[in-house]
């Protein structure tokens, strides 16, 4: 049991690790963009 708890922490670790990344590039593309048109 103990386990499967540091495997599913480690899972989520993970995921939010990924969802975090994911979501900042997606900012610093969009703003990048936006500045460019801006320009």
């Amino acid at each position: 049991m103990c386990k499967y708890n540091f495997f599913i922490s480690f899972a989520l670790a993970v995921h939010c690790f990924f969802w975090t990344v994911t979501v900042f590039n997606g900012l610093f593309v969009g703003s990048l963009c936006n500045s460019e048109y801006l320009v």
